[in-house]
């Protein structure tokens, strides 16, 4: 099996990391964990900066994953761009069968501003999806029965999920 991580920053990635070792995973199973930095203007020093974070991120969350499921085969990959052009790529190119992404749950003005990218990757992926949330409150993606994916399912952590396998 093929799982894609998609990392967006620091507030996602306790929750998705607490899903991923939450799931009995077969041995063998390879997990890339993908970081997208949105392009931004800034002297060279600032993206420098912005991208030694990047890194420090995938790094540290691979760490502790291999360490928690030390029979995964994991492997880390960043770029620069747009998160769901990139997202939604390397799913199909790497050929992965999930995808994990998590989800702010942004509703109103925030979402306006801000977007969301995982509905924009949930629209356009063709792999499996969980949508980890932040929170208890529903994430607001609304997406006709034939935008669906193979199969999408919301997560809430706040739920006993010993018993989940894939």
């Amino acid at each position: 099996m093929k799982v894609l991580v998609a990392l967006a920053d620091d507030y996602c990635q306790n929750k998705v990391f607490q899903y991923l070792t939450s799931i009995k995973w077969e041995s063998g199973t390879k997990v890339r964990i993908l970081h997208v930095m949105d392009k931004a203007k800034g002297t060279t020093s600032d993206k420098r900066q912005r991208l030694e974070e990047g890194w420090k991120l995938l790094d540290d969350f691979a760490k502790r994953l291999r360490i928690a499921h030390p029979q995964l085969k994991v492997e880390t990959e960043i770029h620069e761009g747009n998160p769901n052009r990139y997202i939604v790529r390397d799913s199909r190119e790497w050929d992965a069968d999930l995808l994990i992404i998590g989800a702010h749950g942004r509703r109103g003005l925030d979402k306006l501003f801000l977007g969301s990218v995982s509905e924009v990757v949930c629209k356009d992926c063709e792999c499996s999806i969980v949508l980890v949330k932040l929170d208890d409150s529903i994430v607001d993606i609304q997406l006709e029965e034939a935008d669906l994916p193979q199969q999408l399912c919301s997560i809430n952590l706040f739920k006993d999920e010993s018993e989940m396998a894939i």
